[in-house]
């Protein structure tokens, strides 16, 4: 199938991904851009990832705010335009500062039910990564989902981690 969008970010930029930082490929900033162009010329969207599924209350503090302004500014000159969060309050703070930026929700928000999707839609959701380990074959589940929101739905297939992980 045609690719549409790769994911990543940047090694450290402040704001937790959901992955350790240590597996991140060591990128900087110049290099980031230079990637994003060439996705761009070949008609791919760079999704920078946001969706740390806590900030340690961090979010609630003026200099963290600034941060992710600031970030969000970056990789809006960089020709990003597209990022994953996985908290209520990062999505309106992107879709509120930045309402060019396509929104996605990350998996570990864990969108699972029809309400669940429906919160997420409206908040200005433009995508959503369903959970997958707990729902990918309850297809009742999924066309309920379906239904429930207009919004841009994914799955994702091929995990590598095990179901229902504490980590």
């Amino acid at each position: 199938y045609p690719v549409d969008e790769v994911y990543g970010k940047l090694p450290s930029d402040g704001i937790s991904g959901g992955r350790p930082s240590y597996m991140a490929t060591p990128v900087s900033k110049r290099e980031l851009r230079r990637y994003v162009s060439l996705l761009e010329s070949h008609g791919i969207a760079f999704n920078y990832l946001l969706n740390g599924a806590c900030f340690g209350n961090q979010e609630w503090t003026r200099d963290w705010q600034k941060s992710v302004t600031v970030l969000l500014a970056q990789l809006q000159d960089m020709g990003i335009r597209r990022v994953t969060v996985s908290t209520p309050f990062l999505l309106e703070l992107v879709k509120r500062r930045f309402p060019s930026f396509k929104v996605k929700v990350g998996i570990y928000a864990h969108v699972d039910t029809p309400r669940r999707a429906r919160f997420w839609s409206e908040l200005g959701a433009d995508a959503i990564t369903l959970e997958s380990f707990s729902i990918n074959r309850d297809f009742a589940r999924l066309g309920a989902i379906r239904k429930a929101v207009q919004c841009e739905l994914q799955l994702i297939a091929n995990h590598v981690c095990l179901p229902n992980c504490p980590m």
